[in-house]
């Protein structure tokens, strides 16, 4: 089980993130349980040495409204004590001023069981292993 706290009075909670690319980069991202796909910047794709592929294309909902966006997959993401190989990322820009370098979604979280104890100000994240269904 993993442990992490964070500032409730910041209104996100800022997880480093390391991805491994051509590169390795360790950045800050959002955690987002809204967020269905994780997000990264074109330039942390770049960082990586990645190109997104022109054909690779997604629709995502964003809070001014439906986009297409490029796709890329990633070799390796770790983050929360976890990773995960083979991920697709979405090159999508976040506004200048949020600080962050993406949004890390529910295609990473959603493969672990993860508490929010706000009332002690921490995340709990424990490994998740799917069962195949009889």
């Amino acid at each position: 089980m993993a442990r992490y706290k964070f500032d409730l009075k910041s209104g996100i909670i800022p997880v480093n993130v390391e991805l491994h690319g051509e590169r390795v980069l360790t950045t800050k991202m959002v955690l987002d349980t809204g967020a269905t796909f994780t997000i990264v910047s074109w330039d942390v794709a770049d960082l990586l040495g990645y190109t997104p592929d022109s054909e690779s294309k997604i629709k995502i909902i964003t809070a001014s409204g439906t986009e297409t966006v490029k796709t890329f997959k990633i070799k390796k993401l770790k983050a929360l004590g976890q990773e995960a190989s083979n991920m697709k990322l979405v090159c999508h820009n976040l506004p200048q001023e949020s600080g962050i370098d993406g949004l890390l979604g529910l295609d990473f979280i959603s493969k672990f069981n993860l508490y929010f104890l706000f009332c002690h100000v921490k995340l709990l994240l424990f490994l998740f292993i799917h069962q195949k269904e009889k």
